[in-house]
């Protein structure tokens, strides 16, 4: 593995060969993953794993979490998204049991960052003002929920220690309802790679010509994945009912994957080893009975542990050394039962299975300190965290619906777009005769203002048509590609046709030449999105609202008809791989010979 991987990681990204290592490399960098060696990559954090040995839901798990941190530091730049690099989708997730669904709407509309205020609106041409409707000052996201007089009913309802909280959280939250990870979890994850590996560590026990050996494991936390924190034991028990349960193994978890589920397992190897290692029979009881039945399985040779398994390295452990049922024999007891009357042996049993859950929970207070200071911040910051999300959504749901119920004791002026948004082409092409500049005038482009006064017809209908469809339609008329930029200094030229035909260049030159004449005439000109008039479209794309003649209107229709079939057009890429347009011509249907119209003439 390190000779792929270790080339891979040494050369250029510009530079690797597209193979498995080169590809992985390239991929697990983009989340600030790095190679170390020998299968070993460091996270974006400090913290180091085995991509090969490492447990599939640690990998998974950490690989996603990577991934949402290298996504949100990519949107942190957006305005009201600061401090999204951190965030947690766990904790910021929507709630929707405690939400309806007019609210979770809200709350996604929130979260994408298309919750629009009147100092965007502005921007947009819905409103002169960027005032707010209800208190006249400045409009914003942050004004509106945590500033607004009209609001202010809403946040009273946040209680005190949670509105300090969240005085002090970063935009992403405020505004958008993003929660960053809280600092005190990222340590806590840290500092798991400390606790010790003690599997395979026994403590001193008498020979005996059988083993009965109990395992257990526990946890703090047990239902929150970011703070949970389990520890395990492996207990020998008495030969007889009489006799003390002997302590064997016991110890924490290592690495970020904290589950009660791997906790028991690890007590399960553990107990393997060490029957393994006697010369005696033994007997391993647990009370996870996933454990007990996939274990008989695999000593029965009818499950096969693969690297896709759940907790894979230690399940290869018992596929390699666990002897036959003749030799180790296993059972399911169920835990915290009531066991006072019963049978002597089930006693015997229920007691030896209390002092593995007992010394279980010994073993969690016998983890290194500070592995437990940070497992007790991180749980208080999370509960906390938890309580702020929860107030922050409702908030925002009331502060949303207050914008689309409440009516706005001011009236915002709307801006309408004006008539001549209707384009004269011709117009255009008179204005563009006699003012265009020299950069703009080259061979051939005389055929671009000719097109323009033919494509006018003053008394047809408004059509949406979109650049590309104009495109066509010059195409069709004139015979050329277009003109295209020569330079960085705005010069043109009419396409030679000498290289292969790039439609999404052209289309983009095509546009930009078409501004060039348009603004000479309309100076404050900016195109819009619209949908095209021609059903074909199924999407919206930048375009002109103008009259056209109906012949150059059905020859564009005619060339999309030939070109596409019966599809429609959801997507404006789909264009980019079309050729220069060519006049469509009509197909002429053989005469039939054959069939029951020969006794219809009608039908000829």
């Amino acid at each position: 593995m390190d000779l792929t991987l270790h080339q891979a990681a040494v050369t250029p990204p510009r530079k690797r060969k597209p193979g498995p290592g080169g590809v992985l490399i390239t991929r697990l960098e983009q989340v600030c993953w790095t190679y170390a060696a020998n299968g070993i990559f460091r996270d974006g954090e400090g913290g180091t794993l085995h991509i090969l040995h490492t447990p599939r839901q640690e990998l998974k798990a950490r690989l996603t979490r990577a991934w949402q941190h290298a996504v949100g530091r990519r949107w942190e730049h957006r305005k009201g998204f600061k401090g999204l690099r951190f965030v947690c989708t766990h904790l910021s997730k929507i709630d929707t049991t405690k939400h309806a669904p007019d609210a979770v709407g809200f709350l996604q509309v929130a979260q994408t960052g298309a919750f629009y205020t009147a100092d965007c609106l502005k921007h947009s041409g819905f409103t002169d003002s960027s005032l707010c409707t209800r208190c006249s000052a400045e409009d914003s996201v942050e004004h509106r929920h945590w500033q607004c007089p009209a609001t202010a009913q809403s946040r009273a309802l946040i209680p005190g220690p949670v509105q300090e909280k969240i005085d002090t959280m970063d935009p992403c939250l405020r505004e958008h309802g993003w929660m960053p990870e809280p600092w005190e979890v990222r340590e806590f994850k840290m500092s798991l790679k400390d606790i010790p590996d003690r599997m395979c560590n026994y403590v001193h026990a008498w020979k005996q010509a059988h083993l009965d050996l109990f395992c257990d494991g526990t946890g703090l936390d047990p239902k929150q994945p970011q703070t949970r924190l389990v520890a395990w034991a492996v207990v020998l028990a008495g030969i007889d009912p009489q006799s003390p349960h002997i302590p064997l193994a016991w110890g924490g978890v290592r690495g970020q994957w904290q589950t009660v589920m791997r906790a028991e397992l690890m007590a399960f190897v553990s107990a393997l080893c060490y029957g393994v290692s006697t010369a005696a029979t033994f007997a391993i009881w647990s009370d996870c009975e996933v454990i007990v039945k996939r274990a008989r399985r695999i000593q029965q040779g009818t499950f096969e542990v693969t690297s896709t398994c759940t907790d894979h390295d230690l399940w290869m452990i018992v596929q390699q050394i666990i002897p036959s049922p003749q030799i180790c024999s296993l059972h399911h007891i169920k835990s915290h039962q009531t066991y006072a009357g019963e049978e002597a042996w089930l006693q015997w049993a229920c007691s030896a299975n209390d002092t593995a859950d007992l010394q279980a929970s010994w073993a969690l207070e016998q983890l290194p300190a500070h592995v437990r200071d940070a497992q007790q911040k991180a749980s208080k910051a999370v509960t906390m965290a938890q309580q702020v999300v929860q107030h922050v959504h409702a908030h925002m749901v009331r502060v949303a619906q207050l914008s689309v119920v409440a009516p706005s004791p001011v009236t915002p002026t709307v801006y309408r777009l004006p008539d001549t948004m209707i384009l004269d082409w011709k117009a255009v092409a008179d204005t563009a005769r006699v003012e265009a500049p020299e950069n703009l005038r080259f061979q051939k482009w005389l055929t671009i203002l000719q097109w323009m006064g033919d494509l006018q017809c003053p008394n047809a209908a408004p059509r949406w048509m979109s650049w590309f469809e104009l495109l066509v339609s010059y195409q069709l008329h004139s015979g050329e590609w277009g003109p295209e930029s020569t330079s960085s200094h705005n010069t043109w030229r009419m396409h030679p046709q000498l290289q292969e035909y790039n439609g999404k260049q052209m289309l983009r030159s095509w546009a930009a030449y078409l501004l060039n004449l348009l603004r000479l005439h309309y100076p404050n000109y900016k195109p819009v999105d619209g949908r095209p008039s021609n059903p074909r479209f199924h999407c919206w794309t930048m375009g002109i609202l103008c009259r056209i003649t109906e012949a150059s209107a059905d020859a564009v229709r005619l060339w999309l008809d030939a070109t596409f079939g019966n599809s429609r057009i959801t997507k404006m890429a789909a264009l980019h791989q079309c050729g220069p347009a060519e006049a469509v011509r009509p197909v002429q249907r053989a005469p039939k010979e054959h069939g029951l119209h020969r006794f219809w003439q009608s039908q000829r």
